[in-house]
């Protein structure tokens, strides 16, 4: 036998040792077979199929701690691989999660594993019946970690774990090959290779849908994505920044980087990758959803002309315009307030007009910030039509009763009066008549609005009365009215009371 730098007694103990995993792998081996077989050949429910495989292999399974027919093959669930090994569940799902955060044992273990839909359609992890003796393997290296580095006991006494290693190796060579000459105690474990960029990629992409993972970049997303509405040509960051995380992740893995495992990098890389995937769809929903450039012209009616205010969804550093016949486009000009968003000055948006009949042919058009000039906008406008409906709707929007009605002390008298801001100059030609009733709530007496003007410019004094009454005489508890346009139109019934 070669020399190890070993105890007798340490010797001892990992041959005894040794003899007792092989046997309990031998006694694996067999039990794998008949599982399989008593799993196919039985009839009943799933339930009632592992409770009989629980039973029957409880007792048989060696001393240490669901199956599924795919493709053809056998694959083993975590459950049936617990029931067949003796252990609990969560004891082969820590011993499972431990691989994964390993890289050595990673590499093995993702090449034992698959993907498939059980019977209700969820995607579950199976495994090839070789995972027995790689979960073997692993209570193995345990034992020898605990053996060289005890609980108990000075640890500085106890065996190199590479000696350990080389003599567990030792025993295991002697027992598989006949000629034991082949062996010289100069032999020694070789290098476990790095994962290969296809075992990175695979164990990557398998926990992009890990539940956990997708809960915190979704968070990450939704910040992200606000940030990218505030502060515009920022999205492109938000898609190279990930992509550079997960290509670095994927090189430490490769690399050995020992600071974080495998498993801690690979959620990172996993993550950022699944960042990307959902970033990128949402950048081009927004360029397809991204409103198309538009500019609304308004007539509004100020000093007695029509004029017109552009609102738009565009960022515009200037306006420009023509009132056809006109040929040539005239600048709107920049406002003195400027835009704190841009530190520009926000461009004038009111159209001059002092044509007060007739149609106005207006064309709009932008220059942006980059020096682009937009399309043209043609509107359309008759000037007296707009003009009118612009003062009719002032005049609704007055908060005035059209007919007042107040008490005064001095000549102890009730008057009832039409209200002055009606009789302004260019609301002359808008209202046609005025319609009121005394104690009743649809007046019903008309008065031609004519009258009113004639009394406002000739009358001196109190031009504004329909209606005086002695104050002894006093029935008029409140006056109901409403105007009727030149167009037709009426508008709504209002209420005054004394006072």
């Amino acid at each position: 036998m070669p020399d190890f730098n070993l105890s007798d007694e340490d010797i001892h103990k990992l041959k005894r040792r040794y003899s007792q995993f092989s046997k309990e792998r031998k006694i694996l081996h067999g039990l794998v077979n008949s599982y399989v077989a008593d799993y196919r050949q039985f009839e009943g429910s799933t339930g009632k199929r592992y409770e009989y495989l629980r039973k029957k292999y409880i007792s048989q399974s060696p001393d240490l701690t669901h199956l599924i027919f795919y493709d053809g093959n056998i694959k083993w669930s975590v459950y049936d691989i617990s029931i067949v090994l003796g252990r609990h569940l969560t004891s082969i799902i820590r011993s499972i999660k431990k691989m994964e955060n390993t890289e050595s044992w990673c590499v093995r273990l993702l090449a034992l594993r698959e993907n498939v839909k059980n019977q209700n359609g969820r995607i579950i992890q199976v495994y090839q019946k070789e995972i027995f003796d790689l979960l073997l393997d692993l209570y193995e290296d345990e034992y020898l970690l605990r053996f060289s580095e005890p609980r108990r006991g000075s640890k500085d006494s106890a065996p190199d774990i590479k000696e350990v290693r080389n003599f567990w190796q030792y025993l295991k060579d002697m027992e598989s090959f006949a000629d034991y000459s082949l062996y010289s105690h100069k032999k020694s474990l070789p290098d476990i290779p790095a994962m290969n960029w296809k075992d990175i990629i695979a164990l990557m992409w398998e926990k992009v849908f890990n539940v956990r993972i997708w809960t915190v970049v979704s968070v990450i997303f939704a910040v992200c994505f606000e940030i990218a509405r505030r502060f515009l040509g920022i999205s492109l960051w938000f898609a190279f920044v990930p992509a550079i995380i997960s290509v670095v992740c994927a090189f430490l893995v490769h690399s050995r980087y020992t600071r974080f495992t495998p498993d801690m990098l690979s959620s990172i890389g996993a993550g950022a990758f699944l960042f990307i995937l959902l970033w990128i769809p949402a950048c081009l929903s927004g360029e397809a959803q991204k409103e198309e450039p538009m500019i609304y012209l308004t007539p509004i009616y100020s000093e007695g002309n029509v004029y017109f205010s552009i609102q738009s969804n565009v960022e515009a550093k200037e306006y420009y315009y023509r009132i056809k016949p006109k040929e040539e486009f005239r600048s709107l000009g920049l406002q003195r307030k400027i835009n704190p968003q841009n530190n520009q000055p926000y461009p004038e948006y009111i159209i001059q007009n002092s044509r007060l009949k007739g149609i106005a042919d207006v064309d709009i058009k932008y220059i942006d910030f980059q020096g682009n000039e937009s399309r043209i906008w043609n509107y359309s406008f008759d000037l007296e039509a707009e003009g009118f409906n612009l003062r009719k709707k002032i005049i609704l929007n007055l908060d005035v009763n059209w007919v007042g009605i107040k008490k005064t002390s001095f000549d102890r008298r009730v008057r009832v009066f039409f209200h002055p801001d009606l009789l302004y100059y260019q609301w002359r030609d808008v209202i046609e008549s005025i319609v009121y009733g005394i104690n009743t709530k649809y007046p019903a007496t008309k008065l031609e609005f004519q009258h009113f003007i004639y009394l406002n410019d000739h009358r001196v004094f109190d031009p504004y009365s329909i209606l005086s009454v002695d104050i002894t005489d006093n029935y008029i508890d409140f006056v109901s009215s409403y105007l009727i346009f030149k167009d037709g139109s009426s508008s709504d019934i209002r209420i005054s009371t004394i006072n």
